[in-house]
């Protein structure tokens, strides 16, 4: 057997059993993986033919999908194909990874939606949009699409993968995981439909038990990086049609004309951010009496200082305000809130003056 599917599912009876008939006519080998569902979702997984894999208790997508990719390597399969249990994917785009897999070059080929998003809600698109943009930073290989559930994954060797996560930020952990390896990765278009219903992605805790995985992960593929693991020149192939989209280049020293531009345009937010800041607090007074020209000149400070004390720590990358040998994170986030903190205090006070209080000595 070369490839199965891998689907799992919380309470998805309507969805589940159209969705196993229609990947048989492309893939006879169906894996469901029933994440504790109380909707009688099992039961139609297996009416319509699939092996389903049930899990006492509902442990989230992370924890289903390793229980497939275990379930796949024991039937011998090569490849394991990934879907939402949803009915989202459309599995007419099954051939096209199935081609993708007889090729033999990739070892994870991730759905990208972003080639035409059509229907897809607009904050799941900003959402999907920054998160793919902060792991093509942290990488240095555009990736346009790191959210996509639909993928082909090879099973060789993924049990050496560091997989941990139990959530749905376990597409993050898997692409992550690939690239820090040395794995090549390729994209290719796919279509997603969204139905009416609630999706069971929450925007608020998803988000930040993703920015809690991608805050442990950047040290682990820093340090990946940093032993000459991941050649991401070559080991990261991001396919958006049929055009290959060639890794980053390092980008040309800049003219003086653009650097000037810089400075100007940085001059110009500082002002802006400090005009800003300094009517807000003039507006918002209750207690104290804020000092308009105080307040700019400390919205001009406090911004200039900025960006040489926020670095990009979400890509790993350093600047020449950190010393060689105290890069470590605790140290970064230890001298960025103490040089901030130090400037706003210290410029705070110019700005927050006592009310004046009544003249007490009646005439």
């Amino acid at each position: 057997m070369d490839c199965a599917a891998i689907i799992p599912c919380f309470n998805e009876a309507a969805a589940i059993g159209p969705l196993v008939s229609a990947v048989r006519r492309h893939l006879p080998c169906v894996l469901v993986v029933d994440d504790g569902s109380t909707d009688g979702t099992a039961a139609a997984a297996r009416n319509a033919g699939a092996e389903v894999l049930l899990s006492v208790a509902n442990q989230g997508k992370g924890a289903a999908l390793r229980t497939g990719l275990r379930r796949a390597g024991e039937l011998g399969c090569t490849w394991a194909l990934l879907l939402d249990g949803d009915g989202q994917h459309d599995t007419e785009d099954i051939p096209a990874f199935l081609s993708v897999s007889r090729v033999g070059l990739a070892d994870l080929v991730i759905g990208n939606r972003m080639a035409a998003p059509g229907e897809m809600p607009r904050l799941r698109r900003l959402i999907n949009r920054v998160m793919s943009a902060v792991l093509s930073a942290l990488s240095g290989t555009q990736l346009p699409d790191t959210q996509c559930g639909f993928r082909l994954v090879r099973l060789s060797g993924w049990e050496a993968l560091p997989l941990r996560c139990t959530g749905f930020e376990v597409e993050s952990e898997i692409l992550l995981a690939h690239l820090a390896d040395g794995r090549r990765v390729e994209f290719i278009p796919v279509r997603s439909r969204y139905k009416s219903e609630q999706s069971k992605i929450r925007p608020f805790r998803d988000t930040l038990r993703w920015l809690a995985w991608l805050w442990r992960a950047r040290g682990e593929f820093a340090r990946a990086r940093g032993s000459h693991r991941i050649p991401l020149a070559h080991g990261c192939l991001a396919k958006t049609s049929s055009a290959q989209m060639e890794p980053p280049v390092a980008a040309s020293p800049a003219s003086p004309a653009r650097k000037v531009a810089g400075v100007l345009a940085r001059i110009a937010g500082f002002v802006c951010m400090a005009f800003l800041m300094g009517t807000a607090m003039d507006w918002s007074a209750r207690r104290t009496r804020p000092d308009l020209q105080a307040g700019f000149w400390w919205g001009v400070v406090h911004g200039a200082l900025m960006p040489a004390t926020m670095p990009t720590l979400l890509t790993g990358k350093d600047v020449a305000i950190y010393a060689p040998h105290n890069t470590g994170v605790t140290y970064k986030l230890g001298y960025t809130m103490g040089v901030n903190g130090c400037g706003a205090i210290f410029f705070g006070l110019m700005f927050l003056k006592p009310k004046e209080e009544p003249n007490s000595e009646a005439g």
